[in-house]
């Protein structure tokens, strides 16, 4: 157990785990909303309905895509963090953050 953050070596290797696997998902959706934000009306959309239907479509995958991108940064940090030992540290207060509150969120920076 790290005296420091009080995680276990199995804690740490099933959150590390965790923070892998929702990288690689977040990465993968980023690129499909990427190819919903650059899908091209067809030219035969002429009703007014249609193309505000795309334009929604479009808006909310933007959104969807800046969201996951920021959570893709926030994972990264915390393989930073675990790569230099200060994982499970809040950033804030010092103090070790609860193994249940990484369990919830493993990119977590506070208690």
């Amino acid at each position: 157990m790290s005296e420091q953050t009080g995680l276990t070596p199995a804690q740490h290797k099933e959150l590390r785990n965790r923070l892998l696997a929702e990288k690689d998902r977040l990465q993968s959706e980023i690129e499909a909303l990427g190819q919903a934000v650059d899908e091209k009306a067809d030219c035969s959309v002429s009703d007014r309905a249609d193309a505000a239907a795309l334009q929604e479509r479009r808006h909310r995958a933007a959104s969807l895509r800046a969201h996951h991108e920021q959570t893709l940064l926030e994972i990264g940090r915390a393989l930073i963090r675990m790569n230099q030992g200060r994982y499970g540290i809040s950033e804030a207060s010092g103090e070790a953050i609860t193994y249940e509150r990484l369990k919830v969120l493993p990119w977590a920076r506070t208690e």
